[in-house]
């Protein structure tokens, strides 16, 4: 029977502008369609190919957030189960897939698909969720092995385990030879010999992937499965020996995570190994799997009861836990899963705590008078926390938040970058509904406002007297009041400004930061009519430059290193885009420009004063800590100048928002619920973010 050799798809610019030839050239088979993703929209192109390969029967639909082991959660199963559904009414889908072990449990409701004992009662649950599946969406299930193992003990006994819950109900295995490669990396086992202990008599579908590598504090690196990688060798290796040995085998989908295909050579390696794989596909020879007999018993347990309330309390435990070293003695000492965690590898176990920080969610439902807040701890540490809602002091209003930007300033701060007291409740794009009001405040209840970085000066120093209450001495800020990612946030309310009730507030809240930093270095720049403009960085603060440079009548051009935005740049405000190495010296090859606006913290003086057009202006808006060269006698040969800017004035945001309700700028963001801040961050720091990443309560 035929092989179909497909990709698994993202509704991401870069994914498209790679897969494009591939498609083009129609050797693109099937498509796998991540139905739990949460992508926040299928654009155009996306939903034409989900359409066209359904009716083909050449799609399939694969889950990672459903939670296959999971005994409780009914709340969030049949959220899941409901959204499926949907998915499934829209498309038509060949098979369903979904990852062994379990990611929630207890008040952890998000996370990462983690290893789970090998018990009598876990199989079971795995028969009953597999067979439900089966039943509600009448199609083939098949289950997905795991990269992580956090001990010797998880690498041998997962062929067993799936294997005994994939027998009572007929399922299939999809075999992900880079989660195998991982396993056998990270615990010293013979990659071939690994994949012949897998019960291959099931395999019908193939993940190919790469990854990244993971520096513990101590010992080697773990290979990871992060697919932000290209497709490594030792997979392809695998590939040869699976064709020959998986006679059921139907399907092998290359993935890739959205927004990662920055990198022309990436680009390229995933092209080249997409038709290496299908060579391989086509030159293999007929397939005959190996006898397999199970080695590896399921343990007794005392049952679905007791195996909920372990669950719970691992991961609860381990999120808890401020560093894998405490995790670890917390975790040992649970009367249930306590002997197998003392089998764990510390270096896995220190895996398992950063992926938990990174995509751990947790369920707090706080009693009346209380709140939750993102409390920045320590460096690195944000963790949910309980506190009274606030009350308004004179001159001050309580907002109930609708949404609050994440910025690279969030960044920096939980990173240690940028100092600040702590603990400190991160967010300063907020925006919010006026709930109560102190002393002296003229602001309706119910009025939607937003707030700036910036709230109150003292209006006595030098700066405030002098006409710059930006820079006073005495500055009131969010850092003072504390932040928008909460329920409930204070603001000064002389700071508040007014928004349209008929906008997102997602959309709205980048302008509060991003959008006011954009107009202030456009102010700063004293942009005429006419002039070229080049925003290098078209991130959270670029792509929003572009619309309001063009608002200005500006001719402008958009730098960048990554090469899949140059549609958005255009669509976006944008006449020209330069993209890959040497942006700024092919801006001077194009005649240079009047204005470069830099947004990124990495910017090199010395090419953007050399593409300067005479008595231009570079303007600095992102700000990293350390010094960068310049040459003064190249700023005195051209005439030129080198601005700071910073967030402008109330009434400049005033402007703006009048500006984006003339449709001149408009965010685009991806949103996340209140939950995800720490896989937000995570995304946003891995420049994976477009554009800008919206807390939404």
């Amino acid at each position: 029977m035929t092989i179909r050799v497909g990709l698994t798809l993202s509704p991401s610019e870069d994914l498209r502008a790679a897969a494009l030839p591939l498609f083009e050239d129609e050797l693109v088979d099937a498509i796998e369609w991540p139905i739990d993703m949460g992508f926040g929209g299928v654009p155009d192109w996306c939903e034409a190919l989900l359409s066209f390969f359904g009716e083909e029967d050449r799609l399939v639909a694969h889950g990672v957030e459903l939670s296959l082991l999971t005994v409780g959660q009914a709340r969030r199963r049949a959220r899941w189960l409901a959204d499926a559904e949907e998915a499934f009414a829209t498309y038509r889908f060949a098979h369903l897939t979904e990852h062994m072990g379990f990611m929630t449990a207890g008040a952890v409701i998000g996370g990462t698909p983690l290893p789970h004992p090998f018990t009598e009662s876990a199989v079971a649950v795995g028969v009953r969720r597999l067979s439900e599946l089966r039943r509600r969406f009448a199609v083939d299930v098949g289950l997905e092995n795991l990269a992580l193992a956090l001990g010797p003990s998880d690498v041998d006994a997962q062929p067993d385990f799936i294997e005994a819950m994939l027998d009572p109900v007929g399922g299939f295995l999809l075999l992900d030879l880079h989660n195998l490669l991982c396993q056998a990396e990270n615990f010293g086992r013979d990659p071939t010999e690994l994949l012949l202990r897998y019960p291959l008599h099931r395999v019908r579908e193939i993940h190919l992937a790469g990854g990244t590598h993971f520096l513990p504090t101590e010992g080697p690196a773990l290979r990871r499965d992060d697919h932000e990688r290209p497709v490594p060798d030792a997979c392809l290796s695998l590939l040869e020996v699976a064709l020959s040995r998986c006679p059921e085998l139907r399907w092998i989908f290359i993935e890739h995570a959205d927004n990662a295909l920055r990198d022309v050579r990436d680009v390229a390696a995933f092209r080249a190994t997409f038709r290496m794989v299908r060579g391989l596909v086509e030159s293999a020879g007929p397939a005959s799997a190996p006898t397999w007999t199970p080695s590896i018993a399921a343990l007794p347990d005392e049952g679905e009861v007791a195996l909920d309330e372990a669950q719970g309390r691992f991961l609860e435990t381990l999120d808890d836990a401020p560093d894998a070293a405490a995790a670890a003695r917390a975790l040992s000492a649970l009367p249930a899963w306590g002997g197998w965690a003392s089998g764990f590898d510390p270096r896995a176990l220190e895996l398992a705590h950063h992926l938990l920080e990174r995509w751990g969610e947790r369920r707090d439902d706080p009693p009346p008078g209380e709140m939750r807040v993102a409390a920045l701890e320590s460096v690195g540490r944000v963790a949910w926390r309980r506190r009274a809602v606030p009350e308004p002091g004179p001159g001050q209003a309580r907002l109930q938040v609708l949404a609050c930007g994440l910025c690279g300033t969030d960044v920096q701060l939980w990173r240690g970058a940028l100092g600040a007291p702590l603990p400190l409740v991160l967010g300063h794009e907020t925006v919010g509904v006026v709930d109560a009001v102190g002393e002296g405040v003229a602001l309706s209840l119910g009025a939607r406002v937003g707030v700036p970085w910036a709230q109150a000066s003292c209006g006595a120093c030098d700066a405030c007297r002098g006409g710059h209450p930006r820079f006073c001495e005495r500055l009131v800020t969010w850092l003072d009041r504390g932040g928008g990612f909460a329920d409930y946030a204070l603001a000064e309310a002389a700071a508040c400004v007014p928004l349209p009730l008929e906008a997102d507030p997602a959309v709205l809240a980048p302008l509060l930061c991003a959008g006011h930093t954009a107009l202030g270095a456009i102010r700063r720049a004293q942009l005429r009519a006419g002039e070229r403009v080049a925003v290098v960085g078209i991130g959270g603060v670029g792509h929003i430059a572009l619309g309001l440079a063009a608002a200005e009548g500006a001719e402008v051009f958009a730098l960048t290193d990554n090469p899949t935005k140059t549609a958005d740049a255009l669509a976006l405000g944008a006449v020209e885009v330069l993209s890959g190495a040497g942006p700024l010296d092919a801006l001077a090859r194009a005649g240079g420009a009047d204005v470069i606006l830099s947004t990124t913290p990495s910017l090199d003086l010395e090419p953007a004063i050399r593409a300067l057009r005479p008595e231009g202006r570079v303007v600095v808006v992102g700000a990293a800590p350390g010094s960068v060269p310049v040459t003064p006698l190249a700023l005195v040969e051209k005439g030129g100048s080198l601005v700071g800017a910073t967030s402008g004035s109330r009434e400049d945001l005033v402007s703006l928002v009048a500006l984006f309700e003339r449709g001149a700028v408009r965010p685009r963001v991806e949103r996340y619920p209140l939950g995800q801040l720490r896989r937000a961050l995570h995304r946003l720091e891995d420049r994976r973010v477009r554009y800008r990443a919206v807390m939404v309560p």
